[in-house]
């Protein structure tokens, strides 16, 4: 699951809408809400997640632990674990 958006300032949540003032050197965090994404994951073609692999949106062990796809990454091939 996960988590809601957070907004911060300096360590502190504020609520989400409102007007706010930052001090010198403050810090504002936001932390943005993350999709689920569509389709059961061991469902997603080897390939796709190649892709994101490649493109830096899953890791390498992402990919076998969340997906179930072994990624070589020097021969850029990825193939089913269970195949």
């Amino acid at each position: 699951t996960g988590d809601l958006r957070k907004f911060l300032i300096d360590g502190e949540e504020v609520p989400p809408k409102g007007r706010y003032a930052l001090k010198p050197g403050g810090i504002l965090t936001l932390f943005e809400a993350g999709g689920g994404g569509l389709g059961a994951p061991d469902e997603r073609l080897p390939e796709k997640v190649l892709s994101d692999v490649v493109d830096g949106f899953v890791s390498i062990e992402g990919a076998a632990r969340d997906y179930g796809v072994e990624i070589d990454p020097q021969a850029r091939t990825a193939k089913r674990l269970n195949a």
